[in-house]
């Protein structure tokens, strides 16, 4: 169970399986959740999303955020004492008040991610910043403390359009997300023990998805195994 508040950025091809298969499955107390995209015939290829999720007009559009919202409560157990969900059909952006415990950064723009860590650079109130993105064939995963003035400054080096995972491509393949979900899934567990295993990055940590045949060339770096692809963490320097 999460106990840190967790606010996302960014439910499409990555967000939505990380929202529904690794937060939900793993529990959390409260959950923001940022876009403001509707549910489209072309999101379903690759988007935790059905055809029943599909607006029927443009006067009553589901928006992505209530759609998961709707999946993660029918999740909960009955009798339990149910998380906060709160859906929010507008783009995260630069507001330092929005943010607070765990942020989750999966938009498809390198200009959000820069307006973004913006607001949460230096915030007292966040411990844990995540972003997620990829590539044709590449998927990276950055994890710091957006607290430490060293760990920004490394981070900062990468919000630049040709850095690896800056951007992630409008349709994205079906199997990214699944993966995404796994691995992020692992930070937000290591991150949410109690106790003197309790895990608080102390560099920037990078984990990379290979979703080629195409070997690493990093090769000092510790190989994870999830499902058919490599993982590899290493702490940027």
């Amino acid at each position: 169970m999460i106990t840190e508040p967790i606010v996302v950025a960014g439910v499409g091809g990555i967000g939505s399986h990380v929202v529904i298969n690794a937060i939900g499955r793993i529990g959390f107390t409260e959950l923001t959740l940022y876009d403001p995209d509707i549910v489209e015939m072309h999101n379903l290829h690759n988007q935790a999303y059905f055809r029943g999720d599909i607006p029927s007009g443009k006067q009553q559009p589901l928006a992505k955020v209530k759609a998961v919202r709707r999946y993660l409560q029918a999740q909960l157990a009955p009798g339990l004492i149910r998380p906060i969900i709160r859906a929010k059909q507008t783009r995260a952006d630069g507001d330092p008040s929005r943010y607070r415990g765990i942020v989750i950064v999966m938009t498809d723009s390198i200009e959000s991610r820069i307006e973004i860590f913006s607001g949460v650079t230096f915030h007292s109130a966040v411990e844990l910043y995540i972003v997620a993105g990829a590539s044709e064939s590449v998927g990276i995963i950055y994890a710091l403390d957006p607290r430490d003035p060293d760990q920004v400054d490394c981070y900062r080096h990468t919000l630049r359009p040709d850095a690896a995972g800056a951007q992630a491509p409008a349709c994205v393949d079906p199997s990214f997300g699944p993966a995404f979900a796994g691995a992020i899934g692992t930070i937000l567990q290591r991150f949410s023990r109690i106790g003197p295993e309790a895990w608080m990055p102390t560099a920037v940590q990078v984990t990379e998805m290979n979703f080629s045949n195409r070997p690493f060339m990093r090769t000092r770096d510790l190989p994870i195994r999830i499902g058919k692809y490599t993982l590899k963490e290493r702490s940027m320097p």
